[in-house]
C-alpha cells in the first residue's frame, strides 16, 4: 500500500499507531480489533483501511520508522567500529525499549528480524566494510543473515535480562566475541 504523503493522513496514520501502541501496553496483541482502534483513536473505520490493511501493516509501519531512525543515528557515528556500532544499537534501542517490552509481552519480537532482512542489506550498502570488495553476493547474503539473526538474539537476551547491560558494556561484549582468534 503506497503511503500518501497527505498531511492528513500522515496525521491519521500517526494516531493509529499511537492508538495500537496504547492498546498494546493493556491487551495483549491478538485480542486487539481494528474496531477498537478506531473507536480509540475516533476514527472512521474506512480512514484505518484507507492507510493500512491490517493491524500487522501499522505495527510494520512503526517498526519501519524505528529501523530509519536507527539508520540516521549510525550515519551520524563519526567512526564505525564494532563496538561504536554495537553501543550506537543498544543505545537507540534503550530509548525504546518499552516497545520491546511489549513485542516481547506478545511474543512479536520476530518483527525485528523480519526487519533486519529488510534494512541489513541497506545498512551494508550504506556503509560499506573494508573488506566488501573482496566479498562476493553469496558470501554477503550469508554475511548479512549471521548478523541479522546473531543482533536479534543478543537483543533478545538483553531484553530478557531487563537490559541490565549498558549500551557501552554490550559494544564491549560485542566486541570481544567478534575479535576470538579461530586455532
Amino acid at each position: 500500500m503506497e503511503k500518501s504523503k497527505n498531511p492528513i493522513s500522515i496525521r491519521s496514520r500517526k494516531i493509529i499507531i499511537n492508538t495500537l501502541l496504547e492498546l498494546m501496553k493493556v491487551k495483549e496483541y491478538s485480542e486487539i480489533t481494528i474496531t477498537e482502534i478506531v473507536i480509540k483513536a475516533q476514527l472512521a473505520r474506512k480512514t484505518f483501511y484507507r492507510n493500512f490493511k491490517s493491524k500487522d501493516d501499522v505495527l510494520n509501519e512503526y517498526v519501519d520508522y524505528l529501523f530509519n531512525e536507527y539508520i540516521h543515528k549510525l550515519a551520524n557515528l563519526d567512526n564505525l567500529t564494532n563496538v561504536s556500532v554495537t553501543q550506537c544499537y543498544f543505545e537507540f534501542w534503550q530509548e525504546h525499549v518499552s516497545f520491546l517490552k511489549l513485542l516481547e509481552r506478545n511474543n512479536l519480537l520476530i518483527y525485528i528480524l523480519k526487519k533486519y532482512d529488510e534494512y541489513l542489506p541497506v545498512i551494508q550498502h550504506l556503509f560499506p566494510c573494508k573488506q566488501q570488495n573482496k566479498v562476493n553476493d553469496t558470501m554477503l547474503k550469508y554475511s548479512i543473515a549471521y548478523s541479522s539473526g546473531g543482533f536479534w538474539k543478543i537483543l533478545c537476551k538483553w531484553i530478557e535480562d531487563d537490559c541490565t547491560e549498558t549500551p557501552e558494556e554490550m559494544g564491549l561484549i560485542y566486541n570481544s566475541f567478534m575479535e576470538i582468534p579461530n586455532d
